[in-house]
């Protein structure tokens, strides 16, 4: 199977998922919960003077907001190269 099939298949799939899914799963929580949990252990671990409880329900918040975008970002994104492909597969 060539490149642009596989491609062209796992594209089917993330775009399958919808865009509300695919933004709360691979952005909202997939990077925004788990760069918050671990930007929190490491500002803990290795900044004096900062708690885990300090900072991790800010970063609850704030990461998960910017999670929202770079999910919507990479939708976006999929959904374009998806459209190329798709004009690019012969008749």
């Amino acid at each position: 199977m060539a490149n642009a099939e596989l491609q062209q298949q796992r594209l089917d799939r993330i775009l399958a998922q919808g865009r509300t899914r695919f933004i709360l799963v691979r952005g909202v929580l997939g990077w925004g919960v788990t760069t918050a949990v671990v930007w929190s252990l490491l500002m803990a671990t290795f900044m004096e003077g900062w708690s885990l409880w300090g900072t991790l329900p800010t970063a609850l918040v704030l990461f998960p907001i910017g999670g929202y975008f770079w999910g919507a970002f990479m939708w976006r994104f999929f959904f374009k190269k998806h459209a190329e492909l798709r004009e690019q597969q012969p008749a």
